[in-house]
C-alpha cells in the first residue's frame, strides 16, 4: 500500500467519525454525548486524541459554495467567499452538524 492510499484510509476513517457525531446530534443526543461518542470513534480509528482538547463546539456547517465551515449559531450565515453564493451568505442545505474541538482556557 503506497503513503497516499494509507493517508486515505485514515481520512476515510476519521470522516466515519465525523459521521457517528453527527448521525448522534440528528438523534437529538446531548453534545456531551455525541462528544464521547466522537473520542471513541478517534480512538478506533486510532487517531490521537489530543489533551488540549476540553470541549467541543457544535453547530458548524460546511458552505456548498465556498466549501468552508461556518458557524450556524449567528443571526446570519456570514459572509460568503464564493462569488456562486446567491446573495452573499453561506448555504448549507443537507450539511451534516460539526463537532470542533476546542480548549477555551488557550487563547491566541
Amino acid at each position: 500500500m503506497t503513503d497516499q492510499q494509507q493517508t486515505r484510509r485514515k481520512v476515510m476513517k476519521a470522516a466515519g467519525g465525523a459521521t457517528l457525531v453527527a448521525g448522534a446530534a440528528l438523534l437529538g443526543t446531548p453534545a456531551a454525548r455525541a462528544a464521547a461518542s466522537h473520542n471513541q470513534a478517534r480512538a478506533a480509528a486510532g487517531l490521537p486524541i489530543p489533551d488540549r482538547v476540553t470541549a467541543y463546539q457544535d453547530n458548524w456547517r460546511f458552505c456548498n459554495y465556498c466549501f468552508s465551515l461556518w458557524w450556524n449559531g449567528a443571526p446570519t450565515n456570514g459572509a460568503c467567499a464564493s462569488r456562486n453564493s446567491p446573495d452573499g451568505q453561506h448555504h448549507g442545505p443537507g450539511s451534516w452538524n460539526f463537532f470542533l474541538p476546542a480548549n477555551p482556557a488557550e487563547h491566541i
